[in-house]
């Protein structure tokens, strides 16, 4: 599956589980898209009618790239930050030790996301004094998995190579039959081409209502799922080396699917056009705004934004596109097996590697057949407040929460909640989000200058050390935006 984390090394049965080793908080700009003069297109993902909000008459966005991981399952404890990491400045390794599982009685099954995004070039112009459009370009990919037991997590974490390992994390389930139903495992990489339409149902010079609608094409050249309807386990000793380890599957009931591409067009000119892409879908977002303006100069004083977004699927067919289930008892995997599931050949993505590896150790019931499947976007319900508290000082609210069905294959969004204080000014403006998920808190924050847009909607895991903070991770974002013509 080409994807943007195809290198990213794992040692598990599913390599759609690094996302777990990795901790952060959604990229959705947050910092970025409340800012009024510098939003534009930012914000116009968070809410179509958005785009009539632009004080522009033309608005330019060149790119901006980010990156994301968040999990519910650990956080990070090493006793030198991750900022001391990046430096070098480390006085030892990282090692198993430097992630704490996160204990939550009241969330057993575990989740994580690991997605890149990149917004290209984009333009938004107006079409009448009351509407405006934004012609948009997009690159999503991502890794997920969803209602994973902490058992199974910990096998995946820590391999079959280290008897020890299991010995110094108390592992309950050592040489005990373990029952794991219905994770599931999703990957998703595509390009995605929008055009948003806003305008002003209502305006009478103070307050205004507007809707908006983005309608979007999806190409798709990766994506895949694992579905475990069931798998019972042990992990075992080896009888002449007990050091080492074998998980001895007593029985697994699995159905895969999977897009059997290599990397070597990923982000080419075809790729992004669709040449020739396995999976091909439409997708929509919808939403409302109210906003209340000063009567002097226009500037807004309160906002109130619903919107549902990305609702749709990319459906996948082709000769490329597989489908197979596995229905198995009895099985052993050792550790040089479970290797070979995160070392695909040269040019083999991650996604088509595993899937080659689980057909050659398990049973499949009719084989490997060519059938298409559907996958999911990660639809949202996104709920915005905004007010301006005294001069240039502004206080904005975010909800999101993720809109899934439970038995399909999607990629879900991971909810959240953030509030984001900021001081505005015509050339310079200033944004600190501090957000709420997967029970931690993050601090970010963004600078506009002019065109120039940088930031993060969380810094707290850059000097988070000794698992200091709950949740914690990095995530960081740069963009150019031109406005045109007030």
């Amino acid at each position: 599956m080409p994807s943007v984390f195809s290198k990213v090394p794992a040692a598990a049965l599913t390599l759609l589980l690094v996302a777990i080793f990795h901790i952060g908080y959604s990229q959705h700009f947050i910092g970025a898209s409340t800012i009024h003069d510098g939003a534009g297109l930012y914000s116009v993902y968070q809410n179509p009618a958005n785009v009539a909000n632009s004080t522009f008459r033309f608005r330019l966005h060149i790119l901006t790239a980010g990156m994301d991981l968040n999990n519910d399952y650990v956080k990070y404890a090493a006793p030198f930050s991750m900022l001391d990491l990046v430096r070098g400045k480390n006085e030892r390794p990282l090692d198993m030790n430097d992630l704490i599982e996160i204990n939550n009685k009241n969330k057993p099954l575990k989740m994580g996301t690991l997605s890149g995004e990149l917004r290209g070039p984009a333009l938004a112009f107006q079409l009448g004094p009351r509407t405006q459009m934004a012609i948009m370009s997009r690159v999503r990919s991502a890794i997920q998995v969803a209602d994973a037991s902490p058992e199974f997590l910990t096998v995946v974490r820590l391999g079959l190579g280290n008897y020890s390992n299991y010995m110094q994390v108390g592992f309950a389930a050592l040489n005990a039959a373990t029952v794991d139903n219905q994770f599931k495992a999703v990957s998703q990489s595509y390009s995605e081409w929008a055009a948003s339409l806003g305008h002003a149902l209502m305006d009478d010079g103070r307050s205004t209502l507007k809707a908006g609608i983005t309608v979007k094409r999806f190409f798709a050249y990766g994506g895949g799922y694992i579905n475990n309807r069931n798998l019972r386990y042990s992990i075992e000793q080896e009888t002449e080396n007990p050091d080492q380890l074998y998980m001895n599957i007593e029985d697994i009931q699995t159905d895969v699917a999977y897009v059997s591409n290599n990397n070597d067009k990923f982000l080419s000119w075809a790729w992004l056009f669709g040449n020739n892409a396995a999976g091909k879908g439409w997708g929509v977002d919808l939403g409302l705004t109210y906003e209340l303006r000063e009567e002097e100069n226009g500037r807004p004083i309160f906002k109130a934004g619903v919107a549902i977004t990305d609702i749709g699927n990319i459906n996948y067919n082709g000769q490329n596109v597989n489908q197979y289930t596995i229905s198995d008892q009895n099985q052993r995997i050792n550790e040089e097996t479970w290797q070979s599931y995160s070392s695909p050949v040269e040019g083999e993505s991650i996604f088509s590697n595993l899937s080659r590896k689980l057909t050659e150790n398990f049973n499949l019931v009719n084989g490997v057949e060519q059938r298409p499947f559907k996958m999911g976007i990660p639809t949202s319900l996104n709920l915005t407040l905004d007010a301006r508290i005294l001069g240039g000082l502004y206080m904005s609210a975010i909800h999101y929460k993720g809109i899934f069905n439970k038995n399909n294959m999607d990629w879900r969004q991971t909810g959240f909640t953030a509030i984001v204080p900021r001081l505005e000014g015509r050339k310079v403006s200033i944004a600190v989000p501090v957000m709420w998920q997967n029970g931690g808190t993050g601090v970010g924050l963004t600078l506009r200058m002019g065109p120039f847009m940088v930031g993060s909607d969380n810094l707290t895991g850059f000097f988070a050390r000794n698992g200091s903070a709950k949740a914690q991770g990095v995530n960081v974002y740069g963009g150019l935006s031109f406005g045109i013509g007030h």
